[in-house]
């Protein structure tokens, strides 16, 4: 395992107990790349701090594929990562009442947030597109 503390084995990019903010804390060079990766592909606004993004999250893998899941079905993020991490939108977000009212996994989140799509296919895609960033922003760093 390199200094990251992100192991390649694990699907979900993190170690168990390693929050995104400690691990992009911890190495700037991951914080930047990865930021700048997912920049560049339109998943997070210029100007957005990465780990500001990720505050709440289990682990990096979690965040990333959130994101992911975020551009790929249209759903605000904010509304995401309040239903993943269980803490209520900032006030004047456009999420659906009862939003972030309890922590939901990936997959629960995306069927509360965008009931139409098939959660398990987009869950699946979108972690496997989030440990693929990490990876090649850890090969960069």
């Amino acid at each position: 395992m390199s200094n990251t503390a992100v192991d390649h084995n694990n699907a979900n990019g993190s170690t168990k107990g390693t929050l995104p903010t400690n691990v992009l804390s911890k190495n700037s060079k991951l914080d930047s790349k990865l930021t700048s990766k997912l920049q560049s592909k339109g998943l997070l606004p210029a100007g957005t701090d990465l780990k500001d993004a990720c505050t709440g999250f289990k682990n990096l893998g979690q965040c990333v594929a959130a994101i992911h899941v975020s551009h790929n079905l249209d759903v605000p993020f904010v509304c995401m990562r309040a239903n993943m991490t269980g803490t209520a939108p900032a006030a004047g977000t456009t999420c659906a009442a009862g939003t972030g009212s309890s922590k939901l996994s990936l997959g629960k989140s995306i069927q509360a947030l965008a009931p139409t799509a098939d959660s398990k296919t987009a869950s699946k895609t979108a972690t496997t597109e989030a440990d693929a960033d990490i990876r090649a922003a850890q090969t960069a760093s």
